[in-house]
């Protein structure tokens, strides 16, 4: 696993609930943590999202024990790379984002 960022850690912000006046500002949802983020990673595997501090955590457990494997939490592909989303890409949304439930209960 590789990750490739040009945000550092620092200018990464999140919030724990979707929040209609800054949905703008967090319009990325981790599917891992649930968490909304101004900044986040896609990976080149299945083009799911994973936070930084989701993989932080993974990285940390690979630190400590040595038969840990990084996999993928989507498609659990071994060998992957992580990358920002770029601003003028098409936001990702999972079925349990607040977005995506409006859209479904508007039809």
């Amino acid at each position: 696993m590789r990750v490739k960022t040009m945000v550092p850690k620092n200018q990464i912000h999140c919030i724990d609930n979707y929040d209609q006046e800054r949905a703008g500002m967090y319009k990325y949802c981790c599917p891992v943590c649930l968490r909304y983020f101004n900044h986040i990673l896609v990976s080149s595997c299945c083009h799911n999202y994973i936070c930084r501090f989701c993989i932080g955590q993974m990285s940390k457990k690979a630190k400590v024990n040595d038969q840990y494997v990084i996999r993928c939490v989507h498609c659990m592909t071994n060998d992957f790379k992580l990358k920002d989303v770029q601003p003028e890409d098409p936001i990702k949304e999972y079925t349990d984002t607040p977005a995506k439930f409006r859209q479904v209960n508007q039809c």
